[in-house]
């Protein structure tokens, strides 16, 4: 028998959700610069954190990688204009050919 006045409930509570929830986009309409205003807020809200996170905190903290250096290595460097130049030597001749 609580099965079952139990389940009446449940059934009750959605029906008042669903109800609801058909209320909600005339509520919202009818409140339509209030609710506006409430994202424009929330989307400043967000932004300034973002903005924050991103900018301010970004020029306060140390670089990770202020100690380490980027080395140029010229040997790996003529390795790959030699392969291109392998590569296009071979494409000229292809075309000569032609």
């Amino acid at each position: 028998m609580k099965n079952i006045k139990d389940a009446a409930k449940i059934g009750k509570q959605l029906d008042r959700i669903k109800s609801a929830a058909k209320r909600l986009p005339w509520t919202l309409g009818l409140h339509a610069f209030f609710v506006i205003i409430i994202f424009i807020l929330i989307d400043v809200a967000i932004g300034g954190a973002l903005f924050y996170k991103y900018m301010v905190l970004a020029k306060t903290e140390n670089s990770k990688n202020a100690g380490n250096y980027i080395i140029f290595e010229y040997n790996a460097y003529k390795e790959v204009l030699d392969d291109w130049k392998a590569r296009e030597d071979k494409f000229n001749a292809v075309v000569q050919l032609k």
